[in-house]
């Protein structure tokens, strides 16, 4: 008899958490788009900030006070989305995104409006390996004029400067676009860049050089050390100075 007890007690058991992993998944499975909207989306809000502003920083800064996600990942059942306050990416409930209103745009174009009404806006179709896309996207907003008039071009998220012994630079948006590292960035910062072709994360440590804009002036400095957090009021300031690298006027 006891031994029926166990098993009953086992079974019940099992069937309890098989239960609830079901309704996990049922409480995050999404059945209502179409698989024409899979990829990754930037915020628009974002998007025009960096186009008027060219200037990722100053874009950046606009996520600190607002109620949009930093970015979402649609996949063919469900959508993650990331922002400040959360580390990571977290799945959206099926209750919050059937709220969402998915429009597609024409030419692999594509858009999502929250249940906020804010704006999202296709990037890439890759929801693996969009790291690249986004800072190849973010770069050539930046540097338009740049890339119109040949002085540099941009293969994936990688910089090459011609006239410079085809030096190569490598766009960083890593720390503070993608890892929701609190970090404050030097808004005379138009874009971050890493010497060298090496993505350069944490175990890999490349130089942090930075690209400011200034009077139609393109420059890239040394960054490394200028930046630091004060602990004790959690603000960006400046240590030491910049050591330029590379200029040049249009």
């Amino acid at each position: 008899m006891k031994k029926i007890i166990m098993l009953i007690c086992f079974w019940g058991i099992i069937n309890i958490g098989i239960n609830a992993q079901m309704n996990d998944e049922d409480y995050f499975y999404l059945d209502f788009f179409d698989n024409k909207f899979i990829g990754f989306y930037l915020p628009l809000t974002f998007i025009t900030s960096l186009t008027d502003t060219k200037n990722y920083s100053i874009a950046w800064d606009l996520n600190e006070n607002r109620d949009y996600f930093d970015c979402l990942v649609v996949y063919e059942h469900s959508i993650r989305c990331s922002n400040l306050s959360e580390e990571g990416y977290r799945r959206i409930p099926r209750q919050e995104a059937q709220n969402f209103q998915f429009e597609y745009t024409g030419m692999n174009g594509a858009k999502i409006v929250d249940s906020d009404g804010n704006i999202y806006e296709r990037i890439t179709n890759d929801t693996e390996n969009y790291y690249e896309a986004v800072n190849s996207y973010i770069g050539k907003i930046v540097l338009h004029e740049l890339i119109e008039n040949g002085t540099i071009s941009i293969e994936n998220d990688i910089i090459t400067i011609p006239s410079f012994n085809n030096r190569s630079f490598r766009i960083n948006t890593w720390e503070r676009y993608h890892t929701n590292i609190i970090n404050y960035p030097d808004t005379k910062v138009n874009l971050y860049l890493y010497d060298g072709e090496n993505r350069g994360l944490w175990n890999e440590r490349q130089e942090d050089l930075c690209l400011e804009i200034k009077n139609n002036e393109y420059a890239i400095y040394d960054h490394t050390g200028v930046g630091y957090i004060d602990q004790t009021d959690k603000k960006y300031k400046t240590g030491v100075a910049h050591r330029l690298i590379w200029k040049t006027q249009i």
